[in-house]
């Protein structure tokens, strides 16, 4: 690709429940025993809201049991690379089938491209867990809007930098300060390391990727001339707890630092844990007035 262009990669994912499944009736289709059609349109603005780039995504969804078409806990994603100039740039997008027939419009926070930068991040950090399929290492991402979930899995952050060579950085992920109406959890140490940049590595779709589940493998490109490397990051999600991080980027023996945030989100986290005044409401009707 020409140095001066980048690709916008977005991921997208949808609940069981947000689909309309329907009985599959061709004999051929062994996928599944329930279909659902996705349809999702892809808007890019740049600044000045003007429409760059307009892409209709489809893609079909396939249940076994018809109990899994209403759950919420069961996804099936989409993925789709647009190419731009220099420039920022507003990504929104138009879920186009909906059971309420109504239309739903999500706008993610602006990305931008600026070429030739030295020392530039390019993309917020990407996180991912490693799988093993088929013999081979993949690594799936976590489609959860730049942020990771609560759990018991280890994960990695993968980052695209403008680098012209392989460069070692430090790293460290520190967790925020509590904000007033945070529910705290406790301190955890800060995690460092040190990660050195790969010109010849970059993540790109699998083949053995589906809507069940949108695999990355890492491969080598010995050609790449571009200024840019991928870094992965080790990031021990069984050592965090919910709130808000930094990951910075320490240029190894230098002050040049790259810093970007992130959350560990409970996905599943009953509305009482997230929220401290829906916990305090709740409590008024559970406690009796003594214990208040």
């Amino acid at each position: 690709m020409n140095p001066d262009t980048a690709r916008i990669a977005v991921f997208f994912r949808m609940a069981n429940d947000f689909l309309t499944f329907t009985k599959v009736s061709d004999p051929n289709d062994v996928r599944g025993n329930y279909r659902a059609d996705m349809v999702v349109g892809i808007e890019v603005r740049d600044t000045l809201g003007v429409i760059r780039k307009r892409v209709r995504w489809e893609g079909v969804a396939y249940c076994n049991e018809f109990g899994q078409t209403n759950s919420k806990g069961d996804f099936h994603f989409g993925w789709q690379a647009i190419a731009v100039g220099a420039g920022s740039y507003s990504v929104t997008f138009e879920i186009l089938n909906q059971r309420d027939g109504e239309q739903k419009k999500i706008t993610i926070p602006q990305v931008s491209f600026m070429p030739r930068k030295a020392m530039r991040l390019l993309t917020a950090p990407m996180f991912v867990e490693p799988v093993s399929k088929g013999g081979k290492e993949l690594l799936r991402p976590y489609v959860f809007s730049s942020n990771l979930m609560f759990g018991s899995r280890d994960a990695r952050a993968l980052v695209l930098i403008s680098d012209n060579q392989p460069t070692d950085y430090d790293y460290i992920i520190e967790q925020r300060p509590w904000e007033a109406r945070d529910i705290r959890w406790w301190r955890v140490s800060d995690i460092r390391g040190t990660v050195r940049s790969s010109t010849t590595r970059f993540p790109q779709m699998a083949l053995s990727a589906t809507t069940d589940a949108p695999y990355l493998e890492i491969v080598e490109d010995e050609g790449n001339k571009r200024p840019l490397a991928t870094m992965e990051i080790p990031v021990p999600v069984t050592a965090l707890v919910p709130g808000t991080y930094d990951i910075k980027l320490i240029r190894t023996g230098t002050h040049d630092t790259i810093t970007s945030s992130f959350k560990v989100l409970w996905e599943m986290m009953p509305l009482s844990l997230r929220n401290l005044d829906y916990a305090m409401r709740s409590m008024l009707h559970l406690l009796n007035e003594e214990q208040l």
